[in-house]
């Protein structure tokens, strides 16, 4: 296996946090090691994460649980009671190497909570992709398949570089 590992990569900047680019040598470092070890790979990785996640898919007019028992007893099928639900496939590699897979839904608050816990504790971390606040419009009046999956899009970018990002996944 090439590279260095999510833990390395971490540990590398836990204990340089206040010099990065003494992380950044402390991991150059390690990489460099490797290629004269064995000079025949072509492909790098600056660390090799466990976690992956993607979000591929969403489906419009889910309802929440709650939503049903407020339809039970007041029988109103208003807007406000379905949401959509974003697909996030996730991959995690054991320490063995063994490979487990699952899909969870997420409705969109769920991802704007997250990003206010991302942002709040890991603020001093530049984060390149935007997340995808909605607009008022969108919040009065709905959103369509375009929107959806612009949204899936960017939540999609935005995830995967908080995940990605060992300074983040310290907080």
């Amino acid at each position: 296996r090439m590279g260095v590992t999510y833990k390395e990569a971490t540990n590398a900047l836990l204990l340089h946090q206040n010099d990065l680019l003494a992380a950044c040598n402390s991991i150059h470092d390690k990489i460099v090691d490797e290629v004269n070890r064995n000079p025949y790979h072509s492909h790098l990785n600056l660390f090799v994460p466990r976690i992956a996640l993607r979000i591929k898919s969403w489906l419009p007019n889910l309802q929440s649980e709650s939503s049903d028992q407020a339809n039970i007893s007041h029988q109103n099928n208003s807007n406000k009671d379905f949401f959509t639900g974003y697909v996030l496939n996730v991959s995690f590699t054991d320490s063995d190497d063994s490979m487990q897979s699952w899909q969870l839904t997420y409705r969109y608050q769920r991802f704007r909570s997250f990003c206010d816990i991302v942002y709040k504790h890991g603020s001093h971390v530049p984060i390149a992709a935007p997340f995808p606040y909605a607009t008022a419009i969108q919040t009065l009046f709905g959103i369509d398949d375009t929107v959806r999956t612009e949204r899936m899009d960017a939540l999609d970018r935005w995830l995967r570089e908080v995940v990605l990002n060992p300074c983040l996944m310290t907080i």
